[in-house]
């Protein structure tokens, strides 16, 4: 049974950078990232464990097509996302807006 997926403020914002981002070089590219976000977090609320532990209890999954990474969390009641970053970034850049 898949948990709640919930989308913390940081990571909506990193989201909403990209789709701005990718939709000022080609119109529709945003709307193709927010599907494979979408894709991912299907995927990370299904099985989670299948993530590889990047740092204490924080895991990762890339997107499908997109160089990002999908930085996250599970509890027993839910799944937290923190973060949605570009992998070209210092791989400490997700930690550091951390709620």
């Amino acid at each position: 049974m898949s948990r709640t997926v919930i989308v913390l403020a940081e990571a909506e914002q990193d989201l909403d950078e990209a789709v701005e981002w990718y939709d000022a070089r080609q119109w529709g590219i945003g709307r193709r990232f927010a599907r494979a976000f979408r894709e991912c977090s299907r995927s990370i609320a299904e099985f989670p464990e299948s993530f590889a532990i990047v740092h204490g209890e924080f895991r990762l999954a890339m997107l499908k097509s997109f160089p990002y990474g999908v930085y996250f969390r599970t509890t027993p009641q839910a799944i937290y996302i923190h973060r949605v970053i570009h992998q070209a970034r210092h791989p400490d850049t997700w930690r550091g807006r951390r709620p």
